[in-house]
């Protein structure tokens, strides 16, 4: 079984469950899609330069047309640095975002299920769940 989820499931799964988050996920969204846009010809393109060269030149075929980029090095590290913000910066991936995508799903998930059930999510010592546990409301 694949642990692979889509960018379209999880559009899907975000618009429909966590409205509260979509404005966000919008921008995330766009942002990997540019990014894998970019990477495409990085990974799967089909090189072509002379050495020394400060520029390579990829091709990848999209649909029946063959599509042309240069590449300069600060290119690439500014597709890096992108990446990494994408990931890891304030309003990131494995920020801000995935601190209130978790929560808002327990959220979601203790108001269906009875207190035997129920989750409590904390972070860094915070508790982030609307439920703090039976002894603690």
């Amino acid at each position: 079984m694949s642990t692979f989820i889509s960018l379209w499931h999880l559009t899907e799964f975000i618009s429909e469950y966590l409205k509260e988050l979509y404005s966000i996920w919008v921008k995330i969204k766009a942002e990997v899609e540019q990014i894998n846009t970019e990477r495409r010809f990085l990974v799967n393109g089909f090189v072509m330069y002379t050495i020394p060269r400060e520029k390579i030149t990829t091709h990848v075929k999209v649909g029946s047309r063959v599509l042309a980029r240069e590449h300069t090095v600060k290119d690439i590290i500014k597709l890096i640095q992108r990446l990494q913000h994408l990931n890891t910066g304030e309003k990131g991936i494995r920020g801000e975002f995935q601190t209130l995508f978790i929560s808002l799903r327990f959220n979601k998930w203790n108001l269906l299920v009875n207190d035997e059930f129920k989750i409590v999510y904390e972070n860094i010592g915070i508790t982030l769940t609307d439920w703090k546990g039976k002894n603690k409301e």
